[in-house]
């Protein structure tokens, strides 16, 4: 009775999971214009609305996360800008300092249409990717597209005033503030410290912008000067000599502020023999910023905290059931079968971030998950688990290599080593469009690393994965304690 209930139950979870794990952030394009002259430019704004305390990232996202991207499809002789980013907050959790936009973001770009334009409309089509990131995060990817008409006069939209509006809460230009940065002592291997202050009244952060030679994070020190600290990882053979992003200011009855800036960056090639002082600031340097170690303790501890989230869920009590009737075999065998479902289940991280090293090696943006945004995978995947459901109510019987502790039950049977192996593969399949607490840190992480560094930290996420399931085939013994069927 107990294994009938818990197959309908777990048949709902799986017919319903992969809708759970869809991202919630809703996007549109806007315009502020209904009709433009040739020669003239208008604005578009991608606007991004995550749910309550949902948010996505800023172009620089910080230790972890991704930037919001999008590709625009423009007519001949139109022409976009850059993203206008809107300023961050700064947010801070496990250690980590991140740069998101809570809520509601709107994203413009100015479009130029070409003198020679010839009237008529214009459809302008934008692909938008991005991350949201509550406790776990998600990755969303969607098309969206809007028309506008190229005529004889410059016709508002009715978004104008809304978009009119956030353009003047853009960082602003101003050379009126201004900061400073030194280098804090000797650099230990490739990283150094760095402090930025600002003399200008008000000041409270400084938001630095991404760049291609160097990595720059927040960290905290012991006995830091006054400004703010961060930890510079080069990647180019020099130090950089200016650090540009947005200085923050905060005065008293007044809006907080961001303004764009450059700031230069004193003795920049850092040929000043060490002093004291020097070692007091050069010590924390290795401790103060994400380590692999602790990123790889993020990732074993995300992947254990996976089993739990909705996209696994369904198959928990599979392979309780599972094991339990591993329970009435040969203590070897349940550690084999053990071990062989682990190994599924790391062959098949090792793929996945095989195929994320491949598309960034392309040039292309990767993310976990990615693969449930093709279509054609999620055809192939969605009538997998509907057979899996179907066979659970008892519609028809698929045996699917006895032994599987997903859809077929039982773990003790002749092709038991492939039906364990495949169940690895099947909850992995099943886990990556979740992800969970500490696991989007240390993802975030891992997909701006060089591959082995990725492999390593996908790997021992798999690990974590597996854990639960490795321990109790490795002590058969504590299999009594869980529920008979």
């Amino acid at each position: 009775m107990w294994t009938r209930t818990a197959s309908w139950i777990v048949a709902w979870f799986i017919a319903t999971g992969a809708v759970w794990a869809q991202g919630r952030t809703t996007v549109r394009l806007l315009t502020d214009s209904k009709e433009v002259l040739p020669g003239s430019s208008f604005v578009a704004a991608v606007e991004l609305t995550a749910p309550p305390d949902w948010h996505t990232y800023w172009r620089n996202p910080g230790d972890s996360g991704q930037r919001t991207k999008v590709d625009w499809t423009l007519p001949d002789g139109v022409t976009a800008s850059e993203i206008l980013w809107p300023a961050p907050r700064r947010l801070t959790e496990a250690g980590l300092t991140t740069y998101v936009y809570d809520g509601r973001v709107s994203l413009p770009v100015r479009l130029t249409v070409a003198p020679s334009r010839a009237p008529g409309p214009l459809t302008l089509q934008a692909r938008v990717s991005w991350l949201e990131c509550k406790t776990e995060c998600v990755p969303g990817r969607t098309n969206v597209s809007t028309s506008i008409l190229v005529g004889s006069k410059a016709e508002p939209s009715s978004d104008a005033a809304a978009i009119a509006e956030e353009l003047a809460n853009l960082p602003e230009l101003d050379p009126a503030v201004t900061a400073s940065a030194e280098w804090m002592g000797s650099a230990i291997g490739d990283v150094r410290l760095l402090v930025v202050r600002s003399d200008t009244a008000g000041f409270r952060d400084f938001f630095p912008f991404e760049r291609s030679d160097a990595e720059v994070a927040r960290t905290n020190i012991a006995q830091a000067p006054p400004g703010i600290v961060f930890a510079v990882t080069k990647s180019g053979a020099e130090w950089p000599d200016r650090i540009e992003g947005l200085i923050q200011l905060a005065v008293a009855g007044n809006p907080v502020r961001s303004v764009v800036a450059t700031v230069p960056i004193a003795s920049a090639t850092g040929t000043r023999p060490p002093t004291d002082a020097d070692r007091t600031f050069s010590a924390p340097v290795a401790t103060s910023r994400p380590t692999l170690v602790w990123m790889l303790g993020l990732a074993f501890l995300g992947g254990l905290i996976l089993n739990i989230m909705p996209c696994v869920l369904p198959v928990i009590a599979l392979k309780i059931l599972g094991f339990v009737k591993q329970s009435r075999e040969d203590p070897g065998r349940v550690r084999f079968l053990g071990v062989v479902y682990t190994v599924g289940v790391l062959v098949s991280f090792a793929v996945l971030a095989g195929l994320i090293i491949a598309v960034q090696s392309a040039g292309k943006t990767a993310s976990w998950g990615m693969q449930f945004q093709n279509p054609v995978f999620l055809v192939a995947i969605t009538t997998l688990v509907t057979l899996v459901a179907l066979n659970l109510f008892g519609v028809f019987e698929v045996t699917m290599a006895s032994g599987a502790m997903g859809a077929a039950s039982q773990l003790a049977s002749k092709e038991g080593a492939s039906g364990a192996f495949f169940n690895g593969v099947f909850t992995t399949i099943l886990a990556t469009p979740c992800t969970a607490p500490f696991l989007g840190a240390a993802l975030g992480f891992a997909f701006g690393q060089p591959a082995l560094v990725l492999l390593l930290l996908f790997l021992t996420a798999g690990l974590g994965l597996a854990a639960p399931y490795l321990l109790l085939s490795l002590q058969p013994g504590w299999l009594k304690f869980l529920p008979k069927p």
